[in-house]
């Protein structure tokens, strides 16, 4: 005889956590847009809708080739997300000079449109998973995201490092660059232990991921701060 019992409470709060920090992509991406529809704040809103998608389970069909359709869709957004992320990380607060070069965008969505033909290759085709192929996909994935990664990062720096304090804090960067460092540090830790340190068991592991919630937060007060109207400049009575 079967024995059905509910969910642990730990897979009960990570299956609450998740959608969660999924919403908070979706809505805070789309909180610049809507109050100022220009090109970084719709990168944004593309940011939210796509990355949000992570944390989200897609419906079940009892299709197979409705399953794998909507499962390829969910993944090829996410990685388009990640150029997305870049695309606004150079846009943002104003588009810096690499963007004016023609072949930048091409670069940076053609790098994620093969990515996507990788995955459309192995969910419609669904090749064996021999030892190459797998170690393949894993490192082509692998260093897409951490390529994308680093760079929206290096390129979220260098707009910091470049600003003056009073642009700092008009334009949100602030609050832009703490919410990012505390929302992705944790996770960096966790990954980097498991890595070169597997057999470390880190003391509440599974929750770490809940601090990611902060990034989209900090990305939509940023862009909303720096959609404000400029303050006019004082000018001297006239006599």
């Amino acid at each position: 005889d079967l024995t059905y019992s509910g969910l642990p409470s730990r897979d009960l709060a990570l299956g609450i956590i998740a959608p969660i920090i999924g919403l908070c992509f979706l809505v805070f991406g789309l909180l610049g847009y809507l109050k100022a529809p220009n090109t970084s704040n719709t990168l944004l809103a593309l940011v939210g809708l796509t990355l949000g998608m992570a944390f989200f389970v897609g419906p079940y069909f009892q299709s197979f080739g409705l399953r794998t359709v909507t499962g390829l869709i969910q993944v090829l957004l996410i990685v388009f997300g990640f150029a997305f992320l870049l695309h606004f990380m150079l846009a943002f607060p104003k588009p810096k000079s690499v963007l004016s070069n023609k072949n930048a965008k091409r670069a940076i969505y053609g790098v994620a449109a093969l990515i996507g033909l990788l995955f459309v290759y192995l969910g419609i085709l669904q090749p064996a998973a021999t030892g190459g192929l797998n170690v393949f996909v894993r490192t082509a994935v692998g260093l897409y995201v951490v390529a994308y990664f680093g760079l929206s990062a290096y390129a979220m720096a260098h707009t910091f490092v470049k600003s003056t304090s009073e642009e700092r804090a008009n334009m949100g960067l602030n609050m832009l660059m703490a919410g990012v460092l505390i929302g992705l540090l944790p996770v960096t830790i966790a990954s980097l232990i498991g890595l070169f340190a597997p057999r470390v068991v880190l003391p509440g592991v599974d929750y770490y991921f809940v601090t990611l919630i902060l990034v989209p937060i900090a990305l939509g007060m940023a862009a909303l701060r720096a959609s404000k109207p400029a303050a006019p400049s004082p000018t001297a009575p006239a006599f």
